[in-house]
């Protein structure tokens, strides 16, 4: 039996992971983070929390 795909659409394309970014979201210094979440935030539509 096929595997059926699904795509999502996205406004934003897609970083492609790597070490580095990892790094940023994952590592032991906070304001990498901060900072990212900062340089991204303009992207968010909707927001549940």
């Amino acid at each position: 039996m096929p595997m059926k795909q699904t795509f999502r659409y996205s406004a934003r394309p897609t970083p492609i992971v790597n070490g580095d970014l990892v790094e940023r979201l994952m590592g032991k210094k906070p304001e990498l983070r901060f900072h990212y979440i900062h340089e991204n935030t303009r992207f968010v539509e909707e927001l549940d929390v």
